[in-house]
Formats: structure tokens, sequence, C-alpha cells
């Protein structure tokens, strides 16, 4: 075919082919979208037509999830299937002013306990958070309150791991970083044990940051307390060894004592010289036996006893008396028992005169760990809601049965159309 090229020719076929082709094309490429529309009102006349199915369904599963709820009230709380549970708190505050108190040294120092490294700007609350959920922890936790035993783990595999895991899973670490405190609360169907529970983490927790103080005054104060101790121990070991001494030789001066034995036994000493003298003088100017020699023999004798006896030593009404030969040590054992007494007895009034300084010192400083409210076992249950619980089942239930609604409509369309249900029996075949 043969197509002109003059200008005016190709003109005038562009004009036809925009008029006449062009509609054709589009008119018959154009879908008729009216009947790929979905009406509302043939969705509303499909609820409409499954409505019993729709209520009874709804109804079914709202008195379902009702006779559940009810039900798991009507049984004890500890063996129920879906029981109540208690979420006892305490409420602390780790002090991040007080003297002494570095924040990244404590978190560091607590995250060190567990064998982990800290990043700078790390937290006392983020460091004790590792800390309670640490397994070193938890395992205090589990062996107290014997949470084997308690949450019937003893079957199991793994039972401390299972232990661990619930603990984890329970247990839970808020902080409020307007007021600076931290919330400690711990989940379980018994209030009671939930509480002791969280009161025992806050203790350790408390235990923990007093281990970890850098206050110089803390740690001096510490130091003395050990010192007191230590010499109050010592003075009582000493006041019980000055008793016995005491008790056993009927004497409180020892030295005085000693001093008055040698100077009774110098003057008898002194006395039984004489006597001899005396008897040696009468006995050569008389040689028979007259009553005045035998007297002053008797004196003598007496005298000799009477040294022997203090010579030796003796014991009356449970006192003993030292022998000469004892006294001396006696007096050396009890002069180093009274001179360390005293020595003792004087570092301690210095020791506590230092303990009192440090202690006024410490007693201006707040502590670092802070219980501002113990936990108690709660009155009201936190959880679970049943209301709500029926509530989003009753709705589930709902939209599932509307879902179903659609689904029963298709079925049925599918039943009543030819060309479909034979595609369906050729797949069945």
């Amino acid at each position: 075919m043969y197509i002109s090229t003059h200008p005016d020719t190709f003109m005038s076929f562009t004009r036809y082919f925009n008029t006449h082709i062009i509609p054709i094309m589009s008119t018959e490429n154009q879908i008729p979208m009216e009947e790929d529309e979905i009406s509302l009102i043939d969705l509303l006349a499909v609820l409409l037509k499954h409505k019993k199915f729709i209520i009874i369904i709804t109804l079914l599963g709202a008195l379902g999830v009702l006779g559940f709820s009810i039900g798991s009230l009507l049984i004890p709380n500890e063996k129920s299937y879906y029981p109540n549970y208690y979420t006892p708190k305490a409420i602390v505050k780790i002090n991040e002013d007080s003297g002494g108190f570095d924040l990244g040294s404590e978190a560091g120092g607590l995250t060190a306990l567990l064998g982990m490294s800290v990043k700078s700007g790390a937290t006392a609350f983020g460091a004790a958070q590792k800390y309670v959920t640490s397994d070193s922890f938890v395992d205090r936790i589990i062996k107290k309150f014997n949470l084997i035993d308690l949450y019937d783990l003893s079957g199991s595999k793994t039972p401390v791991a299972s232990a661990r895991k619930i603990f984890r899973e329970n247990i839970n670490l808020s902080d409020d970083s307007d007021s600076g405190t931290m919330e400690i609360s711990y989940k379980d169907i018994d209030g009671a044990l939930a509480a002791d529970i969280v009161n025992e983490v806050v203790s350790l927790l408390d235990e923990t940051f007093k281990n970890l103080s850098t206050d110089e005054n803390v740690i001096q104060k510490k130091l003395l307390e050990k010192e007191l101790s230590s010499t109050e121990a010592k003075l009582k070991d000493l006041e019980e060894r000055l008793k016995k001494y005491n008790q056993k030789y009927g004497i409180y001066d020892i030295e005085a004592y000693a001093k008055e034995k040698a100077t009774a036994l110098g003057d008898l000493r002194s006395q039984y010289l004489k006597k001899v003298m005396e008897i040696e003088s009468y006995r050569a100017y008389s040689s028979i036996e007259d009553p005045g020699l035998r007297k002053l023999r008797i004196e003598r004798d007496s005298l000799k006893a009477n040294i022997e006896k203090l010579e030796k030593g003796y014991s009356v009404g449970g006192i003993v008396v030292p022998s000469e030969k004892e006294l001396p040590n006696l007096v050396s054992d009890y002069k180093k028992i009274s001179l360390e007494y005293e020595l003792q007895s004087k570092l301690y009034t210095s020791l506590a005169q230092q303990y009192e300084l440090v202690k006024l010192k410490t007693s201006s400083i707040p502590p670092k760990f802070i219980v501002y409210e113990k936990a108690v076992p709660p009155l009201v249950k936190s959880g679970p809601s049943r209301g709500k619980l029926c509530i989003i089942v009753t709705m589930a239930v709902f939209f599932l049965s509307i879902f179903g609604a659609f689904i029963l409509e298709f079925i049925g369309k599918i039943k009543q159309d030819p060309v479909e249900m034979a595609k369906l029996r050729g797949i069945t075949k």
C-alpha cells in the first residue's frame, strides 16, 4: 500500500486515527468497574442471613469464657487452673550523692562480682538489675526459699535451671528517673511468699552496696569495730585470769602479799634464832631438863613448823597459800597479767573515743542504699483480669463468627454454581 508523504496527507491520517481508532480501542479495553464492586448492602445481607449463626457462636464463646473464669475462682488458688497472682513491691533508692559514693566505681564493683565489664556512664540501677538476675544471686534465693520443691521442679531434667527461669520471669526491677527511686517486685500466687522474696532481694542488695562502699569513714568505722571487739575479748580473758588468781590465792594485791609474807618469814626466822640462842644459853647454866627448857623447845619447834609451813605452802578452805619458791614466779605472772590488762584498758578507751568520733561523722552521711518501703503481702490481686479476658474472648469469637458467616455464604454459592462444583469434583477425583 502506498502512503503519501505529503504533509497534508499525513495530518489528515493523524486526525482520523485520533478521532476514530483510539476511542474504539478505549471502549473495547474499558473494564466495567461496577461489576467488581462489593456493595455494603450485600455484606449486610450476608450477615443478616447468618445472624443466628453469629449470635449463637458469640453467646457460646461468651458463656464459655465466663464459665472458665468463674470456675477458676471456685477452686482454691494454689490448685486453680487460672489462679490469682499477687505482686508485692518494695521501693528503694541508690543514693548517688552520699559521701564517698562514686556511681561508676559502685556499678563497676557490682558488675565485677559477676565477671562482667561495665561501660562508662553505667548506672547503679543497671548493675543492680544484672546482679539480681545473675546465677549466683538467683541460686541464693532458690536455696533460701527452696523454690525447686515449692514449684514442684524435682522431676525436671534441670530443676535448678527451671527454677532460675521462673524467678527471672517473675522478678522485676524498674526505676523512676524523676524521683530517683527503684521499685522491686515479684509475682506469685502466694502473696506472702512473694513479699518475703522481695524483702530478701532488698536485703541482699543492701548488703552488697554496703560491702562495696568507698567511704573512708565507713571503712575506718568497720576497722575500729573490729579492733574494739578484739580488745574487749582480750580484756575479758585477762579479767578471768586475774579473777582465778584472786579466787585461788585469796589475795587482790600479790605484791603487797609477797612483801607481807617475806616480812613474816623474816620475823619468824629471827624469832627462831633467838629461841635457839636462848635454849643454848639456858643449857649452859642448867644441865637438867626443867620445865623452862621444855617450854623454850616447844616455842622453838612451833616457830620452825610455822617457818616450814610458809616456805612449803599450804591450803585452807580452798584457798592456796603459795610456797616461798612459787611466790617469785607467781608475782611475775601476776604483774605481767596486770600490766597487760592496764595496757589493753588504755587501748580500749582510746579506740572507743576514736570510734565515737567516726560514728558521728558517718551518721551525718546518708546511706547509699535507702529502703523507703518494704514489701508486704498485698490484699488485692494484681491479675489476671477476668473481665478483660471475657471481653477480649467475646469480641474475638464475634469477629470469627462473622468470618465464618462469609465462609458459609461462599460455600453456599459454590454449591449453587454447577461450573464451580464441576471444578471441585475434578479436584477431588
